[in-house]
């Protein structure tokens, strides 16, 4: 049997195992489900990897730029950035987070 990953379901839900997951949910994945599904999950670093980043979808722009403030790390910037591309894609909100990502890169 393959290693499992620890995951985290970025897209609304996701089907394993015989069983459905919601957004935000974590479970234990192969390598090849992971890589399967690049849009649906994203990988967990750990027990402390802390709070997920604001689904867009479910975030005004307001609580976005809000909650970028908390944010200290490139990758959860990027992937807000990433789930903001794959909602609406709002202007105001990339360029927030596009923002916040060039500060943490000085």
């Amino acid at each position: 049997m393959a290693d499992e990953i620890p995951v985290r379901v970025a897209g609304r839900s996701f089907g394993y195992g015989g069983e459905r997951y919601a957004n935000g949910d974590e479970l234990e994945v192969d390598e090849a489900t992971l890589e399967n599904h690049p849009r649906t999950l994203e990988r967990v670093d750990g027990p402390d990897s802390g709070e997920k980043p604001p689904d867009p979808a479910e975030s005004t722009v307001e609580e976005i730029k809000a909650a970028l403030g908390d944010v200290e790390d490139i990758e959860t910037a990027e992937a807000m950035l990433e789930r903001e591309h794959k909602n609406d894609e709002r202007d105001t909100a990339v360029s927030a987070i596009e923002s916040r990502i060039g500060e943490l890169e000085e």
